[in-house]
This record gives structure tokens, sequence and C-alpha cells, in this order.
């Protein structure tokens, strides 16, 4: 998986780019790149930063896999700074790395090297605007103006569209 993140701004900026792992995932660093291992010790994936001088590190953070529950993961962070960033992230999902080498080329050109043979992209083809390509942008979204009010100590909500929802109390 290449991940391709190219944030630009007309101010200098710190940015920084973050990938939370699973609770219980292990964590080495490995030719500058991060081994993401399983409780097992299992190799899960790998993540390579494929543009010169951006260092990876590992910190604790929090996530949550149910609603209010917090629980200790890790999390990797790449950050630069400048008007403009450029990340290019390769992810290899599993224990069976072909990976041998990369390099981003002056003419926006990825190349990466592997076992399975060498594969070549153009990073300047792969921008998307994506308000341009998305339907969500395009979607009628209804607008409400609605009252809530006490009537006896049960909650109602009055106004045109009240009939759309449902007013409940939570302990």
């Amino acid at each position: 998986v290449v991940v391709v993140d190219r944030p630009n701004s007309s101010k200098e900026h710190d940015y920084l780019q973050q990938f939370h792992l699973a609770p219980g995932s292990k964590t080495e660093t490995k030719d500058e790149s991060i081994v993401v291992k399983d409780e097992e010790n299992e190799q899960l994936l790998t993540i390579h930063q494929l543009v010169s001088n951006q260092e990876m590190k590992v910190e604790d953070s929090l996530c949550s896999l149910e609603y209010e529950k917090a629980v200790s993961c890790p999390i990797v962070k790449t950050k630069i700074q400048g008007k403009t960033g450029y990340f290019v992230t390769l992810i290899e999902i599993g224990s069976k790395s072909g990976y041998l080498s990369s390099e981003v080329t002056f003419n926006d050109k990825l190349i990466v090297k592997s076992l399975g043979g060498v594969y070549e992209m153009s990073l300047s083809k792969m921008e998307v605007d994506f308000f341009e390509h998305s339907t969500a942008g395009k979607k009628e979204i209804n607008n409400f103006n609605l009252e809530i009010t006490d009537n006896n100590g049960s909650w109602e909500l009055a106004g045109d569209g009240s009939d759309k929802f449902v007013v409940s109390e939570s302990s």
C-alpha cells in the first residue's frame, strides 16, 4: 500500500502524519523502517517513509475500540516542517517482505524494487481533487429548526420536521 500526502499552505507549518496501531502491538526500528508485530511476535506490517530526511517515531497513545473507553496503543509519527510537505509512505502487509529499495525521483516518479520485480508509478498523476470527484458535496442536506421543551418532565421536540426524530433520555 502506498500513501501519498502533500499538505500545502502559504505559511510555515509542522505537518504530522500519524498511523495508530492496534492495542498490544510491538514495534522495532529496522533499517529506518518500523516493523509492527502482534502480541505473539508475528509480523503484521512494515512502514517505510520513502522521502529522505523523514524520521519516524513510535510513541504511546490512546485509541478507542468501544465508545467512551480508551486503551493504550502505539502510534507511528512522521513530522516535517515548511510551507509544503511531502510524505510518501509504503506499508507492507504481512511478514513475507519482498521490499529491497525505493526512490522518489526529481520528476515525481516512485520506483520500488522488490523480490517480485520493479514497480514504477507517477506521483504527479495521483493528484485527485476530493471535492470535485465526491458526491458528498453535492448531496442535499435537510435543515431543521427545532425547539426542545420540557412538558412536565417529558422532553418533546417541536417544529417542522420534529416527526423525523425521537427524544430519549440516557441514564
